[in-house]
This record gives structure tokens, C-alpha cells and sequence, in this order.
């Protein structure tokens, strides 16, 4: 790791308008080694280059990737749901016998609910609203557990959701790009 003090005096020289070289020839007259220098200058330049870059592309994207992420732990769970509802039965909360709908037809009900939203978020439409939705979904899901790990991994579930809604539109929604092309259009 960098030294603190040479890297504290390096950002403010570059702040004043310093180059490296000045402020590297001021460093060494002050006693600190030159090794030592150039490998405070090197870590500080590989700040602002190709790891700065890859991080700052994984924070901009990083609401893309939980958004289709969770679009399709939502697409599975839905299918599941339809293909094989007898796995569910037992997840079903005992408030259920006061539903109107029989067990099984409340499973098909979610599952074919869990599809057509996660199909919605896939698509980025209506975001914030679709995913609040499922949010809220999850999270009555979660308590309904009852106080054990699924409840814990359904409620953290439920607030990468909740984080979704408070992102809203990404870049790669289809509303978004569908303006963007119109708007190349018109150009």
C-alpha cells in the first residue's frame, strides 16, 4: 500500500496544478525515497485508469444486472409454481383456508402473477411500480414464513426489489430505448 502522507501531498499538489515530476523531485528533496514515490504515483494513476473504469461501468450497470437478476428469479419461481405447484403447498400461510380460491389454484394464481410482473420488469416496463409491487409481495411472503432463514432471505430479497423501485428506469429498459431510437429517428 501507498504511503498516507505522499499521497495526501501528491493529490493536493495536483489539485494546485503540479506535475508528478515537480512534486516527485520536491518529495525526494524532503528525504522521502524515490521507490517509494514511484509506487505511490503508479497506485494513483492506476486509480483514475482501467480499474477505476471497470468499477465505475459495474456501478452504472449495477441497476441493470439486479433488475434482470431478479426479473428472473421471478420468471423461475413463477414457472415452478405452474409446472410443479404440489412443491408450494406447504409455503401456503394459514390464513390461505380463508382465501377463496382451493391451495392449488392460489399456487397456479401466484405463479402466473410472478410471471406476468417478472415478464413486466424483464422488459423494464413500468418499473417502479412493478417492482414495488413485487417488493411488497415478497415481503408478505417473508413474514408470513414466520421468523427462520426463509423470511430472512425473502425479506433481503424483498429490499434488493424495494432498491429496484427506488432506481426506477434504467438504460436498458425497453421504454427507454424505444425513445432513443425514436429520437435518432427524428435526427
Amino acid at each position: 500500500m501507498a504511503d498516507k502522507k505522499i499521497i495526501n501531498y501528491l493529490k493536493e499538489g495536483r489539485d494546485k496544478g503540479y506535475t508528478f515530476d515537480s512534486l516527485m523531485q520536491r518529495l525526494i528533496e524532503s528525504g522521502f525515497n524515490e521507490k517509494e514515490i514511484d509506487k505511490t504515483i503508479n497506485y494513483m494513476q492506476d486509480e483514475g485508469g482501467f480499474k477505476s473504469f471497470f468499477l465505475e461501468y459495474l456501478r452504472v450497470h449495477s441497476a441493470i444486472f439486479l433488475r434482470i437478476s431478479m426479473a428472473f428469479m421471478y420468471l423461475w419461481f413463477g414457472i415452478q409454481q405452474i409446472i410443479n405447484p404440489q412443491l408450494f403447498l406447504g409455503f401456503l400461510p394459514s390464513y390461505a383456508e380463508y382465501f377463496p380460491l382451493s391451495p392449488l389454484a392460489t399456487i397456479y394464481s401466484n405463479g402466473a402473477f410472478e410471471i406476468l410482473f417478472a415478464s413486466v420488469l424483464l422488459l423494464g416496463i413500468f418499473v417502479r411500480f412493478t417492482a414495488l409491487i413485487l417488493s411488497l409481495h415478497l415481503y408478505v411472503i417473508g413474514i408470513s414464513l414466520g421468523f427462520n432463514g426463509l423470511m430472512v432471505r425473502d425479506v433481503a430479497l424483498a429490499t434488493a426489489i424495494f432498491v429496484i423501485f427506488l432506481n426506477g428506469e434504467d438504460k436498458w429498459c425497453l421504454p427507454r430505448l424505444l425513445r432513443k431510437k425514436k429520437i435518432k429517428g427524428i435526427i
